[in-house]
């Protein structure tokens, strides 16, 4: 029955295999030669590996396409070194001023602690 399945299947595909004496031949002796295992290991196991191998090769496939389109090192553009331009230096009348201000040290003393009272009581006072 399963050999006239495939034969069936084989020349529904290519109706001109019928012209061939050696198709007969090579149907007749491989077919019935396949055992029960083979048989499902090919209805279940070459869909299933064709599958995985689709898969894998998309996969290649589309990692390939992937480079093309984005570099593997991106390398940034060179900066510019722009170098300062000099000033001629002048005189302020307010030079020193500004040099007293940057040098003016703004941390504060230390507090001097408060005095201890044990006079101070939390109840109202009376009147």
């Amino acid at each position: 029955m399963f050999a006239t399945k495939v034969k069936n299947f084989l020349l529904n595909l290519y109706p001109e295999l019928t012209r061939f004496q050696r198709f007969n031949q090579i149907t007749l002796m491989v077919i019935p030669s396949l055992t029960p295992g083979l048989k499902k290991v090919m209805r279940w196991g070459l869909p299933l590996v064709t599958l995985i191998f689709v898969l894998l090769l998309g996969t290649a496939i589309g990692s390939w396409l992937m480079g093309l389109f984005f570099p593997k090192t991106i390398t940034p553009v060179p900066i510019e070194f722009i170098a300062p331009t000099t000033t001629p230096g002048y005189q302020s009348p307010f030079l020193s001023l500004k040099r007293a201000i940057e040098e003016f040290n703004s941390t504060l003393p230390d507090p001097i602690p408060p005095v201890f009272d044990d006079k101070i009581s939390l109840e109202p006072l009376g009147e």
